[in-house]
């Protein structure tokens, strides 16, 4: 009898699943269908696309500018001890 329960209720997730899947790739054909619509009319140099990472954020993150040698040099040594650690 729990057989019988657990069984139907995988079939019942799987067909919630695949219904997910379906709804994901029809809406996400809109959003890029209604995404190019509006941005048709803007300039080539505006339509670059941002990087996923930036989007995630709305706020502008302080930029690094200047990396100190020895902080770099720290780094490859760091990078470096790994690699001789994995062969």
């Amino acid at each position: 009898m729990i057989d019988t329960l657990l069984t139907n209720v995988l079939h019942i997730v799987i067909a919630l699943d695949i219904c997910g899947a379906i709804a994901l790739i029809v809406l996400g054909a809109k959003r890029h269908k209604a995404r190019s619509e509006t941005t048709s009319h803007l300039l080539p140099a505006q339509l670059a696309p941002q990087p996923f990472w930036k989007s995630l954020f709305p706020f502008s993150s302080p930029r690094i500018t200047h990396v100190p040698a020895q902080d770099m040099k720290r780094l490859h040594t760091v990078l470096h001890s790994f690699e001789e650690d994995l062969h």
